[in-house]
């Protein structure tokens, strides 16, 4: 059998590794993000967002699954059960499909809510268009009339 101690070392290593991989993670996303923000400008922020939330998305699933990945890691470590590493990885399994078809809903969500945004900013745009050839038509017309009356 393990000793205690050596198990404790496991974990502690274990844990470090994961900590480290997630830093690493985070920073790639952070140093892309600013990169997509520089090269992106004001019409393309819509595009920024999807991006954001998708990849805000993917950090979360990654985050859970390194959780679910220490916790059958010290299951492993702690009790050397076959039966119970079967089940746990089931379980972690189940968990990450859920997790999986959870933000790929979130993601369809996102995508909706930018698509409605961009609809209704376009009509906005439209609307104001349409108001200030309205006036522009409205201006020429009073004019055209006032220079006949005064001629």
């Amino acid at each position: 059998m393990i000793s205690t101690t050596m198990r404790m070392m496991g974990i502690i290593i274990i844990r470090m590794i994961i900590t480290t991989t997630l830093i690493i993670i985070i920073m790639i996303s952070t140093i892309m993000m600013t990169i997509t923000t520089k090269i992106t400008r004001i019409h393309k922020t819509t595009i920024l967002i999807t991006i954001m939330a998708i990849r805000l998305m993917v950090i979360t699933m990654i985050i859970v699954m390194v959780i679910i990945m220490i916790i059958v890691m010290e299951i492993i470590i702690t009790t050397m059960n076959i039966l119970k590493i079967i089940t746990m990885m089931i379980i972690s399994l189940m968990i990450t499909v859920i997790t999986m078809m959870i933000i790929t809903i979130m993601i369809t969500i996102m995508i909706i809510i930018i698509m409605i945004t961009v609809i209704i900013t376009m009509i906005t745009v439209l609307i104001t268009m349409m108001v200030i050839t309205m006036t522009t038509v409205l201006t020429m017309m009073t004019t055209t009339t006032t220079t006949v009356l005064i001629t």
